[in-house]
């Protein structure tokens, strides 16, 4: 399903917003480091919001933008054993 597909692009752009959320932290004045936390933040909110944007469309309004996004950032462990149960 194409929401699996999603939900695992997300979690490959946040896990490289941390990394890079990381290294910029050790070395908060390189300009390099920088850039490249804001480039991998702005993949990971992209990726996010077409998960969200996927959830809504699924569920045909039924769950909006605001608790499909609480799903998948505050309930991360409930929303990942559903997309778990996913083939």
């Amino acid at each position: 399903m194409k929401i699996k597909g999603l939900y695992l692009d997300y979690i490959k752009a946040r896990d490289a917003a941390n990394a890079s959320e990381d290294a910029y932290a050790q070395e908060p004045e390189n300009e390099s480091l920088e850039q490249a936390f804001d480039e991998a933040y702005t993949k990971e909110s992209h990726a996010l919001y077409a998960l969200i944007d996927e959830v809504v469309s699924l569920t045909s309004g039924a769950i909006n933008r605001k608790t499909a996004r609480q799903m998948i950032v505050s309930r991360e462990d409930d929303f990942r054993a559903i997309m778990a149960r996913i083939a």
